[in-house]
């Protein structure tokens, strides 16, 4: 069994320790992208919190940031 658990964990913990090993600036392209959307989300929901968007506005951007 635990040669069975380490063989199917062998790519994503190889991956893990890719990333790590990466100089900061050289994230792959969707992980790079992910981050961003997170970064954006996370400043317009400051923005709805310090009442310089309304709910409206702000589920707008987000949907059109999600792609929905």
């Amino acid at each position: 069994m635990p040669d069975t658990l380490r063989m199917q964990l062998s790519r994503p913990l190889a991956a893990i320790r890719d990333a790590r090993a990466a100089p900061a600036g050289a994230m792959a392209g969707p992980v790079a992208q992910a981050v961003s959307v997170v970064a954006e989300l996370r400043d317009l929901a400051s923005m709805l919190d310090a009442g310089l968007l309304t709910r409206e506005e702000f589920d707008q951007m987000k949907a059109c940031l999600l792609g929905s």
